[in-house]
């Protein structure tokens, strides 16, 4: 992650228990990164399922961040799946965050910057450490 970055915990009550989030973020002259991870409750991946999850936090981060949708594309992680989001912040940068739910833990990745190749960067450095 470019910089140093920050950790954000949060905890969000919902039908299925608590969620606690973990954010680490960092901005930088040229945009802002972060990488977040829930845990959620097995009930919530079983009564959703994937596709309801990964389409939740896509609301999220064009909420967060302002932005609007251009293109929402399903992608994946070894065997696990996922979604790609790009979005534009209007007046201000482009973005792109991916989502990936393994097993019971959502990743969320968003970058914003002018510089499209940092951004691709960061997105393509996510890799899951053995066992999962």
């Amino acid at each position: 992650m470019p910089g140093n970055p920050e950790l954000h915990e949060n905890i969000h009550k919902s039908f299925v228990g608590a969620i606690r989030e973990n954010t680490y973020s960092a901005t930088t002259k040229d945009g802002g990164y972060s990488v977040e991870y829930s845990d959620l409750p097995g009930l919530a991946v079983d009564l959703a399922g994937s596709g309801t999850i990964l389409d939740k936090a896509k609301a999220g981060v064009l909420k967060d961040n302002g932005g609007a949708e251009t293109s929402f594309n399903s992608i994946s992680l070894r065997k696990h799946p996922g979604k790609e989001l790009s979005f534009q912040i209007p007046g201000k940068d482009s973005g792109k965050a991916r989502f990936f739910l393994v097993e019971k833990r959502l990743y969320v990745l968003v970058a914003t910057s002018s510089n499209l190749v940092h951004v691709e960067t960061f997105l393509n450095s996510f890799k899951l450490l053995q066992g999962r």
